[in-house]
């Protein structure tokens, strides 16, 4: 009688063991991938965080470079308006200057000669003692005056004297006074007509 073979089955704790190292090692390359891809948003990140440091600093340097250019547009510009108002201001001192020759006529009521080497040593006791007869009949003429001196310094001088001493006689009298240049001779006062203007067109340096 001839014997029956029997297949021999595959040991149930082999195919056990397989599986756990398949799960092992699905598990252990979805942590690599996990930890990768982690790895690459960090860089990611990082990278992003960089670019933003360098555009912001771009974006500083840029700002910075455009708040100098204003300020050096704004100084060119004011450098520019001073410029121009000091021509304009050249130009009216020029066309005074030259109006400053040009004598509006007027009959003169008197004339009074002074001492330059009081006007010199701005003598104030000794003017004062000139000018007190002038100053009455200026008041008492209602006159306008010119002041015919060597310089512009002595006119100013002479004008604060003159005010002062019209002043102390009538307060509520306006003296109206010009300037006229001499190149020589005495510095003299004359007295005009009153008038509401300068009898003299003149330069107010």
């Amino acid at each position: 009688m001839a014997k029956k073979t029997v297949a021999k089955k595959t040991p149930k704790k082999v195919a056990k063991v397989n599986t756990k190292k398949n799960t092992a090692a699905t598990k252990k390359a979805a942590a690599a991938k996990k930890s990768k891809l982690k790895k690459e948003l960090a860089a990611q990140k990082k990278a992003e965080k960089k670019a933003q440091k360098l555009l912001a600093q771009q974006r500083r340097v840029a700002e910075e470079k455009e708040r100098k250019l204003a300020m050096l547009r704004k100084e060119a510009e004011t450098k520019r308006q001073a410029a121009a108002k000091l021509a304009t201001l050249n130009a009216q001192r020029q066309r005074a200057e030259s109006r400053t020759e040009q004598t509006v006529s007027s009959t003169s009521i008197a004339a009074y000669d002074l001492d330059q080497p009081l006007i010199d040593d701005r003598e104030i006791r000794g003017i004062r003692s000139a000018l007190t007869p002038i100053c009455q009949d200026i008041i008492d003429n209602e006159a306008s005056v010119v002041l015919h001196t060597l310089s512009k310094q002595d006119y100013r001088w002479l004008t604060v004297r003159l005010t002062l001493c019209v002043r102390r006689i009538d307060k509520g009298f306006r003296l109206r006074h010009s300037y006229e240049q001499i190149t020589d001779g005495s510095p003299n006062i004359s007295l005009h007509p009153y008038r509401s203007v300068s009898l003299l067109k003149q330069n107010r340096d």
